[in-house]
């Protein structure tokens, strides 16, 4: 469900003895995600099974009904909670996901609708392509600056940890949302190397207070050790004074060329292979704070990490202007989906 609203391909398959005690799900079918990570949105393009978190959800009459308009009426509600949240409960369930209303204008209406969303969506997803191709270009800079990492001598993780500090992970219960709280960072806030700070959760002081081990200086690597492992992030000056949620472990490094090049490093197939190998699984996948610590470091000369932080400053300066230019199509498409479903579109 995170492809993409057209769901053709997926990362895992049942045999054809598994299939034949399920349902098939047609093509053009809206599939609503209502377990886990509620609201997320999609169609069938292919014939597909669906495992027990996902609600397939077909239309008795698409003379009444359009599939598209459908998708994008549970996109633009807030099913996991906000003003869905005491009508739905914490849980969406069968009985709770039936009672959803959405208003019901013409067919021709509800595909204008739609046609507009889906124009205005397919501009955000190509934003997100440059961000994403961009991201790529660090990748093959880092390795056609630094070659064959095994060439350096290594370190432990924790050896090149700031003095009077260490790795630690953040806020295990951090609560509700709190208007005005503490910002609290998330592995969702985690996209292409950096911390996206566009909706973050806020918590309660009170319960930040508690947690002042794991409040950000601004001089760390952000890793998730739960559930999506090995995601990574740099925190910057923005990020100074918010904390992070469990799911996400804090590595401080003073030296700013040495964080940049670490944070990058992190992100390549060696340590994230080492990652997979450590895992404890017991509700979640999990990378504990020690396996993380005990992650071997290739450190090659200051003079290529400074060379490596400057090239890296320049694609970083381009996918900031993108990154900014992507906020606001996710500003515009927000508007435009108020508007359709006030009917002032």
């Amino acid at each position: 469900m995170n492809q993409g609203l057209a769901i053709s391909k997926t990362k895992e398959q049942i045999t054809d003895a598994g299939a034949r005690l399920g349902k098939v799900v047609p093509p053009g079918t809206v599939l609503l995600s209502f377990k886990l990570s509620i609201g997320k949105v999609g169609i069938a393009e292919v014939p597909l099974y669906t495992n027990e978190a996902i609600a397939a959800l077909p239309i008795k009459n698409d003379r009444v009904l359009d599939a598209r308009y459908l998708m994008r009426s549970l996109q633009a509600m807030d099913l996991a909670g906000g003003s869905n949240r005491a009508a739905m409960g914490a849980t969406l369930n069968k009985k709770s996901l039936a009672a959803v209303q959405i208003s019901l204008p013409s067919l021709p209406e509800q595909r204008r609708i739609a046609a507009i969303l889906d124009r205005t969506d397919a501009l955000r997803t190509k934003r997100r392509q440059v961000l994403a191709h961009l991201d790529s270009l660090t990748q093959s800079i880092f390795h056609n600056t630094f070659g064959h990492a095994s060439e350096w001598p290594t370190q432990r993780l924790d050896s090149l940890v700031a003095d009077g500090d260490r790795i630690n992970y953040g806020v295990v219960q951090p609560g509700d949302d709190t208007p005005g709280g503490v910002p609290l960072i998330r592995v969702s806030d985690l996209a292409a190397g950096t911390v996206n700070r566009a909706n973050l959760k806020r918590i309660a002081p009170g319960i930040e207070n508690s947690y002042a081990r794991s409040r950000l200086r601004g001089n760390e690597i952000l890793v998730s050790s739960v559930g999506s492992i090995g995601v990574i992030g740099l925190a910057g000056p923005d990020d100074v004074g918010s904390n992070i949620a469990r799911a996400i472990t804090r590595v401080p490094i003073s030296d700013s060329t040495l964080r940049t090049y670490i944070a990058c490093y992190l992100r390549t197939a060696t340590p994230q292979r080492y990652f997979v190998s450590e895992l404890r699984t017991v509700a979640q996948p999990t990378l504990n704070v020690g396996q993380l610590a005990a992650t071997s470091v290739p450190v090659p000369p200051r003079d290529l990490q400074a060379r490596f932080g400057d090239r890296l400053r320049e694609v970083q300066a381009a996918a900031a202007l993108v990154a900014h230019a992507s906020q606001r199509d996710d500003e515009l498409f927000a508007s435009l989906q108020s508007r359709a479903f006030r009917g002032e579109l």
